[in-house]
């Protein structure tokens, strides 16, 4: 693998900024608020769900500390009308890959926000690395984040295993020389 998976206590993210959001580092006051998304089995039908509130909240503040910049769990806000979740760009577990995500309450979703900030992640991942491509995993029946993901160029090549599982859906943007 060309990055290095060490892991680093808590650190410092760029913040990246569109016309309409921010894309801010992790605080640990975020923690409650994504272990709600995290409990949420309607946000999560798609993914492993936390087992309960306090799983959810202790997931946040791991994940948040394992980031490593240019690879790091950024909080998603309004300028406007403050938080609208968070999206990451990282390693895709157990692949040579690197992934963008996101996850959203269910009042910021149809919104565009979730395909502006991934937009933004791209942007920062293939201007911090030299990446050939990004990659991200989404159940073909998750209409909404292929949505996301389709608009933001990345196009369905098939299956990858990852997360435990053998044959996640798979998409790709290849970097444009």
């Amino acid at each position: 693998m060309w990055w290095s998976a060490e892991l680093s206590p808590m650190t410092s993210l760029p913040i990246l900024e569109t016309d309409r959001l921010i894309l801010r580092g992790f605080r640990e006051d975020d923690a409650p608020r994504i272990a709600h998304l995290n409990t949420d089995p309607e946000i999560m039908r798609y993914v492993r769900p936390a087992d309960n509130w306090g799983v959810a909240y202790h997931w946040a503040l791991e994940k948040a500390r394992r980031q490593r910049p240019p690879f790091g769990f950024w909080i998603i806000e309004d300028r406007m009308s403050g938080w609208h979740g968070f999206a990451l760009f990282q390693p895709l577990p157990g692949t040579d890959e690197l992934e963008i995500g996101f996850r959203l309450p269910k009042t910021s979703w149809g919104r565009g926000v979730a395909s502006e900030a991934a937009a933004r992640l791209i942007r920062h991942g293939f201007e911090a690395t030299e990446v050939p491509r990004i990659c991200a995993v989404a159940y073909l029946e998750n209409t909404g984040s292929v949505s996301v993901l389709q608009k933001c160029g990345l196009e369905h090549r098939g299956t990858i295993a990852a997360y435990g599982f053998d044959a996640l859906p798979f998409f790709v943007l290849d970097r444009r020389t």
